[in-house]
C-alpha cells in the first residue's frame, strides 16, 4: 500500500530549529532568500504518520523557485531520531540517516516506530550556503499503535486481534507470529510502557513498550508491540522461574513502578522514567498483596498510588506510592468489610475522574448478593465512602459485565440479558438507565462493554479520544463498536466498527508516541487503568 503525501516546506527567519523537545539541533538557517534561491513559505501540514515495513511511500514536494540552474543546487533529506548523536554500543556517535538527495522526497518507510525530525536542506554548490527546512514524522507499525482485542477462540484457548491506527485488522497475532494460540482461557490483558528487556536485536538492555496477556491455565505471553516478539512468558520473566502452580495475574505500569502480581504475591521494580535499564526479569516476592487483574490506578497520586481486589487473601486494599498496602476502612463499616472477604469474588474495578472516587463490585459465591464499594485515596491514605447492598432485582445485581466512565458522567455501565443500562451514582437510589446504540447488527447480543480512551498530559498528538467500546456476539463471531459520548452517552453512529472471530474477553489501546514524560508526570491519564 503506498500513500502518497505533499508538503510546502517553509523557511523560518530564526538562527535554531527545534522542532520537539527530544531533538537537538546545532543547524544554522539564513534568511529567506540565499543567493536567488526562494522556498516558498507555508506549511500544509506540520506533522505526518507513516506506517513502516509495508511499501508505504512518503512523498514531500517542497515548492522551491530559484534562478540557478539545477546543476547549481544540491539536496538533502535527513531523518533524526532521539538518539542521533548519542553515543552506541561500539562507542560511535549516531548520525542522521540521509533518505533522499533529490528536490522532492519519495521516502520508502523503513525506520523503526517512533518519532522523528524529517529535515531538508538545499546547498548552493558554488559558496556553500545552505538552506535547512524541518518537519515531524510519527512512524507507527501495523503492531506499535491501536486497539488489541484479547479473545478466546473456539477451541478454549487465547489469541489477540489487533485494529491499527491505518485502519486494518489483523486476527490471531499470537497464534500466526508465535505458531500457537496461548493455552487456557483469556484472563487478562495490559499494556505495558516502558518495559525493561535485552534486545534481542542488539543484546542491550533497553524499555519498549508491550502488549501482556495471561491466560487462566497459568500461562503469559509479553509481546513488543513493534513486531509482536514475545520478549517475555511466565518462567523467563522471573530470575528463579515460576513455582510450581504459580498462576500469574497482572504485569501492570503504575508511575514510577512496574508491579508484577501473581498467586505467590508482587514483585516490583521501577520504571524508565525512574531507574537505569535493566533485564526486565523480576527477583524477590513479596507475600504482602498477591493481586488480581482487578486494579486501577489513583488519579490523585499519580506518582504510583493503586487500588488492587487480592485475589488469595479477598481483600480490597489501596497502596500509596511507596507502595505501602492497607484496607480502606472507614468509622462505620470498619476493616472487615473490606478485609478477609472469603465468600466474596471481584466482578469489576472502575474509577471516575470526576470526583476521584473508585468503584468495586463484588458477588458473594454462596449467596448470589452483589455489592457496591465506592472509596477515594490520597497521598498517604484511604477511605471507604460507601457500601451498598444492590438490589437482587437491578440490572448492576445481575450483569455479566460492567465498565465505568472515566471522565463525562458518573456512570457505571452493566450488561444484562444482552442490552446495556447505565447506573448513574449520581442518583440517590442509583438509577438506571437504557443506553441506546446505533448501528447494532440484527442477531448480535451484547457482551462487553469499556471505556477506552487517550488523552495525554503533554500536546504532542492529535490522537485524544474517548469511546464507549461495545462488544457483541454472533455465534463464535464478535463485533466491536467505539462511540463518541456526549455526557457519557453514546453520540451517533459508532466512528470505527469491526470484528473477528472468537469471543471478545478485552480490548486495550496502546500508543507509541507516548513518552516517559506523560507517564511520570501524570500516571493516570490512560488506558492501563481500565480494567475488564
Amino acid at each position: 500500500m503506498n500513500i502518497k503525501r505533499s508538503l510546502a516546506l517553509s523557511v523560518m527567519v530564526v538562527a535554531g530549529l527545534s522542532m520537539t523537545a527530544c531533538f537537538s539541533d546545532d543547524s544554522t538557517l539564513g534568511v529567506d532568500k540565499i543567493g536567488t534561491i526562494e522556498v516558498v513559505t507555508g506549511m500544509e501540514d506540520t506533522s505526518y504518520i507513516a506506517t513502516a515495513f509495508i511499501g508505504e511511500v512518503l512523498e514531500i514536494k517542497p515548492e522551491v523557485t530559484t534562478t540557478l540552474d539545477e546543476s547549481e543546487l544540491s539536496y538533502e533529506w535527513t531523518l533524526l531520531s532521539d538518539k542521533t548523536g548519542s553515543i552506541d554500543a561500539n562507542g560511535d556517535t549516531i548520525q542522521p540517516q540521509v533518505i533522499g538527495n533529490s528536490k522532492y522526497l519519495a521516502y520508502t518507510v523503513d525506520a523503526p516506530a517512533g518519532q522523528y525530525q524529517i529535515r531538508y536542506a538545499i546547498t548552493v554548490n558554488d559558496g556553500g550556503y545552505t538552506l535547512i527546512t524541518a518537519t515531524d514524522l510519527s512512524v507507527v507499525t501495523e503492531f506499535s499503535q491501536g486497539f488489541y482485542i484479547l479473545k478466546e477462540s473456539a477451541d478454549g484457548n487465547t489469541d489477540m486481534d489487533m485494529y491499527s491506527a491505518g485502519g486494518n485488522l489483523s486476527q490471531n497475532i499470537i497464534s500466526n507470529t508465535t505458531g500457537a494460540a496461548l493455552s487456557g482461557k483469556p484472563y487478562s490483558i495490559t499494556p505495558n510502557y516502558g518495559q525493561f528487556y535485552i534486545n534481542p536485536d542488539n543484546d542491550q538492555m533497553e524499555a519498549t513498550n508491550t502488549m501482556v496477556v495471561i491466560t487462566e491455565d497459568k500461562q503469559m505471553g509479553v509481546y513488543r508491540t513493534t513486531d509482536m516478539l514475545q520478549i517475555f512468558d511466565q518462567n523467563s520473566i522471573l530470575f528463579d522461574g515460576a513455582a510450581e502452580g504459580e498462576q500469574p495475574y497482572l504485569l501492570n505500569r503504575s508511575g514510577w513502578y512496574s508491579q508484577y502480581f501473581t498467586s505467590e504475591g508482587m514483585r516490583y521494580g521501577m520504571t524508565a522514567s525512574m531507574g537505569s535499564p535493566t533485564s526486565g526479569k523480576y527477583g524477590f516476592v513479596s507475600d504482602q498483596v498477591h493481586g488480581s487483574k482487578f486494579f486501577i490506578c489513583d488519579y490523585m497520586n499519580s506518582m504510583g498510588g493503586f487500588f488492587v481486589w487480592d485475589e488469595v487473601n479477598k481483600d480490597i486494599l489501596w497502596a500509596n506510592y511507596n507502595m505501602y498496602f492497607e484496607p480502606i476502612i472507614n468509622m462505620e463499616y470498619g476493616e472487615e468489610y473490606s478485609k478477609g472477604l472469603t465468600d466474596w469474588e471481584c466482578l469489576s474495578i472502575g474509577y471516575s475522574a470526576m470526583d476521584y472516587v473508585a468503584n468495586f463490585i463484588l458477588n458473594n459465591t454462596k449467596t448470589g448478593a452483589r455489592r457496591l464499594y465506592l472509596a477515594s485515596g490520597g497521598m498517604m491514605a484511604s477511605s471507604l465512602n460507601a457500601l451498598v447492598e444492590l438490589d437482587p432485582a437491578s440490572h448492576m445485581a445481575k450483569a455479566t459485565a460492567y465498565s465505568t466512565n472515566v471522565n463525562q458522567a458518573k456512570y457505571i455501565y452493566c450488561v444484562d440479558g444482552g442490552k446495556l443500562y447505565a447506573c448513574n451514582l449520581n442518583s440517590d437510589t442509583y438509577a438506571e438507565i437504557d443506553v441506546n446504540l446505533a448501528g447494532i447488527g440484527s442477531g448480535e447480543e451484547i457482551t462487553y462493554v469499556s471505556n477506552q480512551f487517550f488523552q495525554p498530559t503533554w500536546d504532542y498528538t492529535d490522537d485524544s479520544f474517548d469511546y464507549l467500546v461495545v462488544g457483541t456476539q454472533k455465534g463464535n463471531e464478535y463485533h466491536i463498536y467505539m462511540y463518541n459520548m456526549v455526557g457519557g452517552m453514546p453520540s451517533g453512529d459508532p466512528v470505527i466498527s469491526f470484528g473477528g472471530d472468537g469471543k471478545v474477553a478485552g480490548v486495550r489501546y496502546i500508543n507509541q508516541g507516548y513518552s516517559e514524560n506523560d507517564l511520570g508526570m501524570m500516571a493516570f491519564s490512560l488506558m492501563y487503568t481500565i480494567v475488564d
